[in-house]
């Protein structure tokens, strides 16, 4: 019986040992994320057993827990967050929130794969706009980051930055922009691949043309 008690108080002891460790270990993961414009919620306007809390804390909860699959943010700050759980989740489009979609390994090296293509931007006169004058998912920002911003999403189309490197920036997604010509703005489209093959592809075409052309000695 005193040898079945030994054992009995050494097992507790490594129990309550360990088991803090764990918690810190678990409580220190960290994660990446994906943003996208709007609040979280399945590709089906699902909730993903939403969550509220009235802090800024849902980064760490999500970190922390592996059925976590994103989380968003109080808008403009605001001290509250929405954590989502079990199913994937992606921004419903809503400008004034920011949707942080929860990468897992296999994700991220794809993501890794797909934001190696390189991407240069085409300025434009005038902040960016749709042809019809739409804002493509307009997202302000009070900072100057937006080209990270840009590369780093591949729905994202282009940015404006803060007239005279002012601390601002927009983000625009899905739509193709331009400059709307207002002279105090300048406006980036992405173009994807460098821009090579659209100006390998013109070269073509204008060669083309001069063979089909009669009139060309």
């Amino acid at each position: 019986n005193l040898r079945r008690k030994i054992v009995l108080e050494m097992k507790t002891n490594l129990v309550f040992l360990v088991l803090p460790l764990l918690m810190l270990t678990r409580g220190t993961s960290s994660a990446t994320y994906t943003k996208s414009v709007g609040a979280c919620r399945t590709p089906d306007g699902g909730k993903a057993g939403l969550t509220f809390f009235g802090d800024r804390d849902c980064l760490e909860r999500c970190n922390a827990d592996a059925t976590c699959t994103g989380y968003t943010p109080g808008d403009g700050g605001a001290n509250w967050c929405e954590t989502h759980y079990n199913e994937p989740v992606t921004g419903d489009g809503r400008t004034q929130y920011e949707c942080n979609s929860k990468v897992y390994e296999e994700e991220e090296e794809e993501n890794k794969e797909e934001n190696e293509v390189d991407f240069t931007y085409t300025k434009s006169v005038g902040a960016c706009r749709t042809p019809d004058g739409g804002e493509a998912g307009l997202t302000l920002f009070q900072d100057r980051d937006c080209l990270e911003r840009c590369n780093a999403d591949a729905t994202c189309t282009g940015y404006t930055p803060g007239d005279g490197g002012a601390n601002w920036c927009e983000t625009h997604y899905n739509e193709l922009v331009t400059g709307d010509g207002r002279t105090q703005y300048e406006c980036n489209s992405k173009v994807r691949g460098g821009g090579e093959e659209e100006e390998e592809e013109g070269e073509e075409e204008e060669e083309e043309e001069e063979e089909d052309d009669p009139f060309i000695v």
